[in-house]
């Protein structure tokens, strides 16, 4: 907890999607490079773990 107020009182915040459904969601994660990013990274690291 306390490296998660430093942070934050250094002015970094967590990146999150509040859209309400799920298209929302990842059109809205599509449509920020980083989290795009994120979630293809994401993507190839569960189809790798799959087989």
């Amino acid at each position: 907890m306390d490296n998660i107020t430093k942070e934050y009182e250094m002015g970094h915040f967590p990146v999150y999607v509040s859209e309400g459904a799920s298209e929302k969601k990842l059109a809205q994660i599509k449509s920020n490079n980083y989290l795009s990013h994120c979630y293809h990274e994401l993507l190839n690291v569960m189809e790798v773990s799959l087989f």
